[in-house]
């Protein structure tokens, strides 16, 4: 991603007012230079391809062989996405993901973003948190940790867990304080009871009501015993 992201700063010399539309079309623009090159070093390289051009060419003269290096393609790119995240001139708050052939997706409304192999993961999570821009301080933060608490069950994701917050005009991120305390609150989400107090026995009474109005129709429909 350091390519993308050098090339993301340079062209942004360019631009005399940043705003988040044209901001985030340089990103997409600069994502779709770079992707081409690093396909070539990363994956087209494995296949003695040398450029870009020879690969799109196979569509037509191999089609098998471009569909196979496509698939292949479409799975390093799940790791090449960009999650920006920034402030405008009038210190409001903005997010966007660049992801596969430079898709924008403008992430200001939800309020949330996730990139990497737990995205899904903990998009549900924070879906299922009913994370919103209007959380307070203290329920956002516990909304991202057990996100990405969660999505360590995915392949590739670390138990490490880093925190740090982001305010207008500041330099830099301030951390969440020391490990010690995020370990501790990962412990004590992991132990949460999976079934809250009291639901087992409610969903127990339910069961015997549906096994009740289920048992005369079990026997019409069994078959007669020999």
């Amino acid at each position: 991603m350091v390519p993308i992201v050098d090339l993301i700063k340079q062209k942004i010399l360019n631009i005399q007012e940043i705003t988040p539309r044209p901001f985030a079309l340089v990103c997409s623009d600069a994502y779709r230079e770079e992707r081409k090159h690093i396909i070539e070093n990363e994956v087209l390289v494995d296949f003695e391809i040398d450029s870009y051009t020879d690969f799109r060419a196979l569509r037509s003269s191999n089609r098998e062989l471009f569909d196979e290096i496509a698939k292949k393609i479409q799975e390093r790119e799940e790791g090449w996405s960009l999650l920006i995240a920034g402030f405008d001139k009038d210190g409001q708050p903005h997010l966007f993901v660049i992801s596969e052939r430079g898709k924008i997706q403008y992430c200001d409304i939800t309020g949330f973003a996730a990139i990497g192999s737990g995205q899904w993961r903990a998009l549900v999570e924070l879906s299922t948190f009913r994370f919103n821009r209007h959380l307070s301080l203290t329920e956002a933060t516990y909304g991202v940790m057990t996100a990405k608490y969660a999505a360590e069950s995915a392949s590739g994701v670390g138990e490490s867990t880093i925190i740090a917050f982001l305010k207008p005009k500041q330099k830099g991120f301030v951390e969440f304080p020391e490990d010690e305390e995020l370990d501790f609150r990962w412990n004590y989400w992991k132990n949460l009871p999976r079934i809250p107090e009291g639901y087992e026995r409610d969903i127990e009474s339910g069961l015997k009501k549906v096994r009740k109005l289920l048992k005369p129709l079990v026997s019409e429909t069994s078959e007669p015993k020999p």
